[in-house]
């Protein structure tokens, strides 16, 4: 999926914390700090931005055009190098020294196999005991957060509707978005849908191994330093390449 109508407001609506994304992973790299990291993912770039800004060079992919227009805007004067690339079919001129993918982007991969092909493409980028860091909305969030609701956001300028549907069986989140945005007198109306899978511990794990990686670290909540909770939304794994 390409987010053609989500980011055109994706950074108004989302609620994301830049800062305490960057904050932990500014942590977490620290001992890189100086050499360049990899955005798996970047989205509207406003993490790998604030990245830049703590002192990494930054390395930002992402499949979808617009979003990557958002994020040269967003990153524009900084270190950061933008390509248009999907996870599975990532090709760099070179090694990075770590590399992340947050905001969903796991629960994205619907598909098993492409899950692993991307974790297999980031290790092979990734230096020697590099680290790789990621998070995952939960099973609770799936299913009691999200679920069979409606959510609704607007500003000035636009409106936008959000249906999600969950089903247990397949383990796969339909999200459709109605997106209503001011023109002269009157309104235009955009579309999008897509689908995102929920992935429990075990088979995160199973797909990490199987691509070169080890669970060094699991923590609880929006990228806190705790432990992870049965009422979480999201958890964040942190893997090293040991392979």
């Amino acid at each position: 999926m390409s987010y053609e109508v989500v980011s055109a407001v994706y950074d108004r609506f989302s609620g994301v914390d830049v800062k305490a994304r960057a904050d932990f992973l500014a942590r977490v790299f620290c001992r890189q700090k100086g050499g360049i990291i990899l955005d798996v993912g970047c989205g509207s770039g406003k993490v790998t931005a604030a990245m830049a800004d703590r002192g990494f060079s930054m390395i930002g992919c992402d499949q979808s055009p617009l979003m990557l227009d958002a994020a040269s805007e967003n990153a524009a004067g900084k270190d950061v190098l933008l390509l248009c690339q999907s996870a599975e079919m990532l090709d760099l001129y070179g090694t990075v020294d770590g590399a992340y993918a947050v905001g969903d982007v796991v629960n994205h991969f619907t598909d098993e196999k492409r899950l692993l092909k991307a974790f297999k493409r980031i290790s092979l980028f990734l230096v020697p005991k590099g680290l790789f860091v990621f998070d995952v909305n939960t099973e609770k969030k799936f299913e009691k957060t999200l679920g069979q609701n409606v959510f609704y956001y607007e500003d000035e300028n636009d409106s936008l509707l959000w249906r999600c549907d969950y089903d247990k069986n397949t383990r796969l989140c339909r999200n459709d978005f109605t997106l209503f945005t001011k023109k002269g007198e009157g309104y235009t109306k955009s579309v999008e849908s897509f689908c995102e899978r929920a992935y429990g511990d075990a088979k995160l794990r199973e797909t990490l191994s199987e691509a070169g990686f080890e669970v060094v670290a699991v923590y609880g909540g929006e990228f806190k330093r705790r432990a992870p909770r049965a009422d979480d939304d999201r958890i964040v794994y942190i893997a090293k390449k040991v392979r």
